[in-house]
């Protein structure tokens, strides 16, 4: 469907140079680079970013219908999602505050000066990508996928679970990287299509040498303490989705197994690993249930043990990607 190009609006104060990219299917303009693939200024955008001045970030309650609260290890706000009558505010105390609409397409943004400009950019690509997938009632998986021969595999697990690192060992052996964290499926009759992402790798802290094998460019430090570099990545659009691993880091010297997890069992594995934590919203979490278990239905789930290092062992990957259809 065409649309129209986009004007110039008050989303771009003084002026600022509009930058346009793709993720999950929608076209992307913002008044900041993101680390997402760039586009062509093909028509409307679906997501609007504007920037403003830097400001602290509070940690304290906005008023309104909490959609989403996490908390972390000593308690503290990590983030709060709430909506009004005016919209909808995502604060990230220290981090950024993004004020938008109620579906959210149209984003004004500010960083804590503790944390800086960048973290707004490698908010919109993860998380608060995730978040208007979900009140768009798409599917999604907290997940990295690779593509080879024409089909993806997705690594589904919480943080930690070692999805990014598989996909930087994929990437070193050949395949390209699809998304890393946040996955759109589409499911329909005949199967699932996976959605390219954000192909940026966030490795953590140990894991930077992987870079060396997977990396098309120069990588850089996060705020969160994550290792970011940029991998050979797929460049074409949707692609059908082969199955979805859930690894099993497993001691150095263990034996790769993979084996296939039932429906029952897959549904509450791909449930225990939501990308937006806190996630309270019924009515998303309602259509979220079901696209998971139609998915199950359709695509295999897998288990998989996995000998964890570093080092890797070489093939390891492969060897997975091999065993789960490609």
């Amino acid at each position: 469907m065409s649309r129209e190009r986009p004007t110039a609006g008050a989303d771009h104060p003084g002026g600022a140079m509009r930058r346009y990219h793709q993720m999950h299917g929608y076209l992307v303009q913002s008044a900041v680079p993101l680390p997402l693939a760039e586009a062509g200024p093909d028509g409307a955008p679906d997501l609007v970013l504007a920037v403003g001045e830097g400001r602290g970030v509070p940690a304290d309650r906005v008023p309104g219908e909490a959609i989403a609260h996490r908390v972390g290890p000593a308690g503290e706000s990590l983030y709060t999602f709430t909506r009004s009558a005016e919209g909808i505010v995502l604060r990230f105390p220290g981090v950024a505050e993004i004020t938008a609409d109620a579906g959210l397409r149209r984003l004004h943004a500010h960083h804590d000066p503790r944390a800086g400009e960048k973290a707004v950019g490698e908010l919109v690509a993860g998380v608060v990508g995730a978040v208007r997938l979900l009140l768009d009632g798409r599917l999604v998986l907290h997940a990295s996928a690779v593509v080879r021969g024409g089909a993806a595999v997705a690594f589904v697990g919480a943080s930690g679970a070692g999805k990014s690192t598989l996909a930087a060992l994929a990437a070193a052996e050949g395949a390209a990287v699809l998304t890393d964290d946040v996955l759109r499926v589409d499911v329909d009759g005949g199967g699932a299509l996976a959605w390219p992402g954000p192909t940026q790798l966030h490795l953590r802290a140990g894991a930077e040498d992987l870079a060396a094998g997977a990396a098309s460019g120069p990588g850089s430090w996060l705020v969160d303490g994550r290792y970011a570099v940029a991998a050979g990545a797929w460049t074409g659009g949707p692609v059908r989705l082969a199955a979805c691993v859930l690894p099993r880091l497993r001691p150095a010297g263990t034996d790769l197994a993979v084996r296939p997890l039932p429906p029952p069992a897959a549904l509450g594995a791909l449930g225990a690993a939501p990308r937006v934590v806190g996630w309270s919203e019924p009515e998303a979490s309602r259509r979220q249930f079901e696209g998971l278990a139609d998915l199950c239905l359709r695509v295999p789930v897998l288990e998989a043990d996995l000998p964890w290092g570093p080092p890797f062992p070489a093939g390891m990957a492969d060897g997975l990607l091999a065993a789960a259809g490609l």
